[in-house]
């Protein structure tokens, strides 16, 4: 039997130099602007890549189709100053259900 293994939780900070109203605006609602549309999970070709800018919202990954691929959920929102996002992506770069 195999035991699971744990990791430390990844922690990333970046400093711009914009406001932090319109970083976290960026980075929250310009998904599409930043994340390169060839590096998702879900179906391709990816069309846009969305949060959902709220407690319980998404980050999904729209392709041409119109297929959703949710890849995170929000557990914290607190703009502009705080987002939690639970990764649903494993070590194999697949989506993995939330654990509960």
């Amino acid at each position: 039997m195999n035991a699971p293994v744990v990791i430390a939780p990844v922690r990333k900070s970046v400093r711009v130099k914009a406001p932090i109203a319109r970083a976290f605006d960026v980075f929250t609602r310009g998904l599409s602007g930043w994340w390169p549309l060839d590096h998702g999970v879900g179906k391709k070709p990816i069309q846009r890549v969305v949060m959902e800018p709220r407690l319980g919202g998404r980050w999904l990954e729209i392709a041409e189709g119109g297929t959703q691929t949710s890849v995170a959920t929000v557990t914290l929102w607190e703009p502009p100053h705080r987002l939690v996002m639970l990764w649903q992506i494993n070590a194999q770069w697949n989506v993995s259900p939330p654990r509960g």
